[in-house]
């Protein structure tokens, strides 16, 4: 083992925010100097209703600690899941309206200065905040959690208001991107797709379309199916999830990944630690979006989304180990060029082994050929590269373990004709480089950008803590 990263502190340099679709084509994220973002973020639904300032603080503190860059939540609450139970309001005692749930028209200035106040935590740690500004709720109109009936209850130009109020309120807060719908397709339920056009519209309009915005849909809708005819849509979204292993994950982000026209794509959802996931589908939920052409993936455990009983405990919770696979596998990525990356989808790198459904390998090979990787879920899978994808006379070979986070040396390679790799262990990631750059360890640092297309890599140490 050469290099072991669960317990680093990544400590990134804090993006010019906010968030914008690269330029050249527009797959990737990067900030207002160019500067490219992989999302690594963890699902907080009841961040703001569930949790007093203290825990809060407790919270962001952790996760920034284990390597995430963003919390995705609900800006107001509302889901019989959340510690609070079904009602909107904060342990503060505050509710997002003067006059309830059923009456938009007047937000609570006491309930919005402290989201105010939090979204503030999260820019002060460098943290991107994905916020529903009103949370649908899985199946729409259940009545156990979410928005949906509150809304049907509001005309058009109620929600107008309200997304106008939004916009201004939050133009100038840059660590955001707008998620609209949440857990459910729009389309599906009678007036609800024009009250979240009304409603996102308008905070586009207000905020002078400063922030990107995704859709979160049904499971196996993307943010471009559930959402695409709406011109405010700038972020498309993968949602799957529905099994451990997950056969059509992987073939959902591929589809999604050639729509057209461009956008960044992000793995909005998927199975979570502690609902059903294991480690191993943890590694394919990340890899697969990652490797796969995407800008980054939102984790999720069962007692933090929801900040339950036992969201702090030792061990699970907050404190789960399985929540290091998320960040292994991004450091990982990080340490090399990514934004240099595509994917591998004409299988000319990988041009065997490469599986389908539940077992399907995931490539990715920076456009000048200096890294090659191949996310392979199954222990045992022989892979056959072209190894003159490679640039340079020879290619270093590593396996990247993200459950360990550890890498593990292979040999020096010519580049030259084919070579099979066997991968020895589920989940694990083929890393080659050209040799010629001699680049550390896969994921014991992070690749330094000095431009999208300058020379030599560089890779800054890691400081372990």
């Amino acid at each position: 083992m050469l290099a072991s990263t669960a317990l680093a502190l990544v400590a990134l340099a804090a993006p010019a925010w906010p968030l914008r679709a690269a330029a050249g084509g527009g797959r990737g994220l990067e900030d207002q100097n160019g500067r490219p973002l992989l999302i690594a973020a963890d699902t907080a639904w009841c961040l703001v209703n569930g949790l007093t300032d203290e825990e809060i603080d407790t919270y962001l503190t952790t996760r920034q600690a284990q390597g995430f860059n963003a919390i995705q939540f609900m800006l107001m609450a509302k889901h019989e899941g959340c510690a609070v139970g079904r009602t909107s309001v904060d342990r503060y005692g505050h509710s997002p309206f003067e006059g309830g749930d059923e009456d938009w028209t007047v937000p609570s200035e006491a309930y919005w200065s402290r989201v105010d106040a939090i979204l503030n935590k999260l820019k002060t740690r460098g943290l991107l905040a994905m916020v529903t500004p009103a949370y649908l709720g899985f199946g729409c109109f259940y009545g156990t959690q979410g928005w949906c009936s509150a809304m049907a209850a509001q005309s058009e130009q109620r929600m107008a208001d309200f997304g106008t109020f939004l916009g201004n309120r939050y133009r100038r807060q840059g660590n955001i991107i707008w998620i609209a719908g949440g857990d459910a397709d729009p389309m599906e339920y009678d007036g609800m797709d024009a009250r979240v056009d009304a409603l996102m519209s308008a905070i586009t309009a207000a905020d002078a379309h400063r922030h990107l915005i995704t859709g979160h849909a049904g499971r196996h809708v993307s943010g471009f199916q559930g959402f695409g005819t709406h011109s405010w849509l700038t972020l498309n979204s993968a949602y799957d999830g529905e099994s451990c292993p997950d056969d059509t994950m992987a073939d959902q982000i591929a589809t999604e990944y050639e729509r057209h026209p461009t956008r960044p794509l992000l793995s909005i959802e998927q199975r979570y630690d502690q609902e059903g996931a294991t480690p191993e589908c943890l590694a394919d939920q990340f890899l697969w979006i990652a490797l796969g052409g995407g800008v980054g993936q939102s984790h999720g455990n069962g007692s933090v989304w929801s900040f339950s009983s036992g969201w702090n405990d030792p061990g699970v919770g907050i404190n789960s180990p399985s929540a290091l696979v998320h960040t292994n596998a991004a450091k990982l990525v990080r340490s090399r060029r990514y934004w240099l990356f595509a994917p591998d989808l004409a299988h000319t790198v990988v041009t065997a082994g490469y599986g389908s459904g539940a077992s399907t390998v995931s490539t990715a090979r920076a456009s000048n050929g200096e890294t090659v990787m191949a996310y392979v879920p199954l222990s045992g899978t022989v892979l056959t590269v072209d190894m003159s994808q490679i640039s340079g006379p020879r290619a270093t070979a590593y396996w990247y373990d993200p459950l360990a986070g550890a890498a593990t040396l292979v040999g020096t390679f010519g580049t030259s004709g084919s070579r099979e790799f066997v991968s020895p262990g589920d989940a694990q990631v083929l890393v080659l480089d050209n040799a010629t750059f001699r680049l550390p360890a896969p994921g014991s640092g992070d690749a330094v950008f000095v431009g999208k297309h300058s020379g030599r890599p560089f890779v800054r140490p890691q400081a372990s803590r």
